[in-house]
């Protein structure tokens, strides 16, 4: 299973994969630079107004659990199309490796795109590397990444059309009926990560974050679970 890893890893690096991916994360800053372009007169106040909105109605709930959908889906269903996981359930070694080392790759490929992109959307008129918001960026990144890799990656072994019914989740369930049913934000990722987002400068992050790896956690239990059950 060891040897697993650099070939997924590899195999991962599909180009139209990774420019689509690139291309939703870097609209974040854009959007940011544009906004600076045509109000440069406007103060700080405004701007971290703006660059809250940017992160906590685009960034963190569309965003993210897109593109990692992208990845994630793709990567999964091309395993399994490939005969390539089912190969692995004959290789004498532990099949929970395989949710894991999908997992493990997803938040190694994009966790840096994610810091870096939101760094640029939050750093105000200049680019700076402020200690603070790379804590908090970092944080979020890989709260989010691995709550929704793992759930994508449960998805994704249950069904065929796993990205449908994952966008249907997107933006039906978190984009809108969690906006209507506040008992329904409760089990949104999106809303505990933009709490982490909004509460971290005032010390009320822990829990929130605590709460994303439990969802992570059960989510990435229910793949192995599946993967377990699963006959070749």
């Amino acid at each position: 299973m060891i040897a697993y890893f650099p070939i997924l890893f590899k195999r991962s690096f599909s180009i139209r994969r990774i420019s689509i991916i690139l291309t939703l994360f870097i609209a974040v800053p854009i959007m940011k630079v544009i906004y600076l372009f045509y109000n440069s007169d406007l103060p700080i106040y405004k701007i971290e107004h703006f660059e809250k909105i940017l992160m906590t109605n685009l960034f963190i709930p569309i965003i993210i659990p897109i593109s990692t959908a992208i990845f994630i889906v793709s990567v999964v269903r091309k395993e399994m199309d490939t005969k390539t996981i089912s190969y692995l359930f004959m290789v004498p070694h532990s099949r929970s490796l395989i949710p894991l080392t999908i997992v493990l790759i997803t938040l190694i490929l994009l966790s840096p795109i994610a810091v870096f992109t939101s760094l640029l959307a939050i750093s105000g008129r200049e680019i700076s590397l402020d200690l603070q918001n790379l804590t908090r960026m970092g944080i979020i990144s890989l709260a989010t990444l691995f709550a929704y890799t793992s759930i994508w990656t449960v998805i994704s072994l249950f069904f065929k059309r796993a990205l449908i019914i994952v966008m249907i989740y997107i933006f039906v369930w978190e984009g809108t009926l969690s906006n209507l049913a506040g008992g329904i934000r409760k089990i949104s990722v999106s809303f505990y990560a933009t709490k982490i987002f909004t509460g971290f400068a005032s010390g009320h992050a822990g829990q929130e974050a605590f709460i994303l790896f439990v969802i992570g956690t059960v989510a990435l239990l229910l793949a192995i679970f599946k993967i377990s059950r699963t006959e070749v």
